[in-house]
């Protein structure tokens, strides 16, 4: 690496096909940060066809990969976040990090992993929001918190909120120095140029400038390397071993696999275990916001095989806890319910049923407002128990879910 108080860099992804990386260093660019992953299940091409297989696109990008560090160059990877209702900000970062370990990054000298955010179907709050929980399951797995590339626009549409610790990387093009926007002070990366000219580089690419004190990823504790470990193909949980061995195992395959099935046993073993996750509510994807009392009643409910359904929106009546916010700011009540494959069946209703039951046995220790489901006597409103006569239309409304109101 040059001594200079200023590196150059470039940041390619599918658009710019093949590069010839000895005549990108040959220019004087020292780092690269290349297009890793999208959303949830998109994996970049690189220099490959649009129709290659994921295994095509991950060799390619280890390549591609390969070649930046034989020139001596900084590498550096990039997820673009894809905000939006029905999944979490930590799937995407299971999914970044299982992608960015198959393709090679991960040494002390990398650049920290970059989250892309400029775009999001989610309110400010709730993007920021998915955006925490990207950055926290990332630190989780890394040992690192990201780095976070944005615009000063959509920063500030957001509203300015919290840097959550992550480095910057400002994209700011003509202007002799990038707008930082609050509450940051100061910026690790400046995209100055979305139109650049590089040697070994077709067409168009984006330029950037950065302190020659780059945002690198430090060598992981055993404990955050253990988490991130992925291979391809998956690999299967150790037998035996207690519960925390087990959390372990199962967050290692879903790291290493990304597959529903691995991410409901992980969720299964951590209800079980009394703790809260916010992807607990992924399947029908309410609203994670609830009050303490909610979010322990959902864990109840998932470690019991419902997942929930509702909790600060939908039908319900005007004056309905659903609508209403606790001390905490969060929601007072949830409705939880079936997977769309037990819907209608026996099965199914002797979940419901049993769950009820349990909760209706611990309202003395967990005080409920309301518990209503298909159980007509065990019914509490008002925080006293009563029980609903059968065709009554608020026992009808809940012959499909058991809803909790704290």
């Amino acid at each position: 690496m040059a001594a200079a108080s200023v590196v150059r860099g470039v940041d390619v992804s599918q658009h710019q096909g093949s590069v010839e990386w000895t005549k990108v260093h040959a220019a004087g660019f020292e780092f690269a940060i290349v297009k890793c992953s999208e959303g949830q299940d998109f994996v970049d091409p690189a220099d490959g066809p649009a129709t290659a297989t994921n295994e095509d696109r991950i060799e390619r990008l280890r390549r591609r990969c390969t070649e930046i560090r034989k020139q001596d160059m900084r590498l550096g990877l990039y997820h673009f976040l894809r905000p939006r209702t029905g999944r979490t900000g930590a799937v995407e970062a299971d999914f970044a990090v299982r992608i960015a370990r198959a393709i090679g990054w991960g040494e002390p000298s990398d650049l920290r992993l970059t989250v892309d955010v400029e775009t999001t179907d989610l309110s400010p709050k709730a993007t920021h929001r998915y955006l925490r929980q990207f950055v926290e399951r990332i630190d989780e797995l890394t040992g690192d918190k990201p780095i976070i590339y944005t615009f000063p626009a959509f920063w500030q549409m957001l509203g300015n909120p919290s840097t959550l610790g992550c480095p910057l990387w400002i994209a700011h093009f003509d202007a002799d120095k990038p707008a930082v926007p609050q509450p940051w002070h100061e910026y690790a990366i400046w995209q100055h140029s979305d139109d650049g000219e590089v040697p070994g580089i077709r067409g168009h690419v984006d330029l950037n400038r950065a302190p020659a004190d780059l945002p690198l990823l430090r060598r992981p504790s055993a404990q955050a390397a253990q988490a991130a470990a992925v291979s391809i193909p998956p690999t299967t949980p150790k037998a035996g071993g207690g519960r925390r061995r087990k959390l372990k195992d199962a967050a290692a395959v879903v790291a290493s696999t990304g597959s529903n099935e691995a991410l409901k046993t992980l969720l299964t073993l951590k209800a079980k275990a009394g703790r809260w996750d916010e992807r607990y509510c992924l399947y029908y994807g309410p609203d994670p916001n609830v009050e303490p009392a909610v979010k322990q009643y959902i864990t109840r409910a998932y470690a019991a095989g419902l997942v929930p359904t509702s909790t600060t929106s939908g039908g319900h009546a005007p004056g309905s806890f659903h609508f209403q916010k606790g001390p905490n700011g969060g929601g007072r009540a949830a409705d939880v319910g079936l997977r769309r494959e037990l819907i209608g069946t026996i099965e199914g209703t002797d979940l419901m049923q049993r769950f009820q039951r349990k909760e209706f046995a611990r309202r003395a220790k967990t005080k409920p407002v309301e518990l209503i489901g298909p159980i007509n006597n065990l019914v509490i409103l008002g925080g006293a128990p009563t029980a609903l006569a059968e065709g009554n239309a608020l026992e009808d409304a809940h012959d499909n879910h058991v809803h909790g109101a704290f």
